[in-house]
């Protein structure tokens, strides 16, 4: 599996979060005067301690 990493410099916003099939799917982007841009997403294991 390739990790990419969140641009967090193009980001302002955390929009949805999300629970899928064991993943947390996370999108950010670049909030401002109701338009957005630069969206980013991100999807991250779940595991059971």
């Amino acid at each position: 599996m390739k990790n990419h990493l969140l641009d967090l410099k193009k980001a302002n916003h955390i929009g949805d979060i999300d629970v899928y099939n064991n993943k947390i799917y996370i999108g950010i982007e670049w909030f401002d005067d109701g338009v957005s841009k630069d969206i980013q997403n991100c999807n991250l294991q779940c595991r059971n301690a």
